[in-house]
């Protein structure tokens, strides 16, 4: 991949691709890293730095619009609408590898929780005086009263096959 963005470096296309690339490759591995971690019940050594929210967010929504599960279930049906709001950019002091992922994970969950039909799903970045936020919103029927509280548990999942319950842990 770096071969390739060397060989075209002003082709901004080419750029875009192969950065989502490493990205989405890096993404992978820090994956794998949790889940190793998890099972060796073991701390993941952190990267923490300063990183743009908004660059956080712009990425993920762009990566999350080439994703099948942003479709509905049949081909010819239209794909949900994943809109991007960047009321500011705050610069936070986190992994940048995590939270790519779980913005990610948000967005995959909201357009898992419309994908009986269209919807609409909203990433929004902002900041207000108890910090800055990214917010994911979408128009679907919400997770049921009785599960709420579970949410956040360990592979607790709703999704029976598709799920494996690391999403929000």
């Amino acid at each position: 991949l770096t071969l390739l963005k060397s060989r075209y470096p002003f082709d901004e296309e080419v750029q875009l691709y192969v950065d989502l690339a490493l990205d989405g490759q890096q993404m992978v591995v820090e994956m794998l890293e949790e889940i190793l971690a998890f099972v060796r019940q073991t701390p993941r050594e952190d990267s923490v730095a300063e990183v743009s929210l908004g660059a956080v967010a712009r990425s993920m929504v762009y990566l999350a619009r080439m994703d099948p599960d942003l479709r509905g279930h049949a081909p010819e049906e239209a794909p949900h609408q994943l809109e991007l709001i960047l009321e500011a950019e705050p610069r936070v002091v986190a992994d940048s590898g995590r939270l790519k992922q779980v913005v990610l994970n948000l967005i995959k969950n909201a357009a898992q929780a419309i994908s009986e039909r269209p919807g609409c799903i909203v990433v929004r970045v902002g900041q207000t005086e108890a910090g800055a936020f990214v917010s994911v919103e979408d128009d679907g029927s919400g997770i049921p009263e009785e599960v709420q509280g579970r949410v956040f548990e360990a592979l607790f999942t709703t999704k029976k096959e598709r799920g494996v319950g690391l999403g929000l842990h």
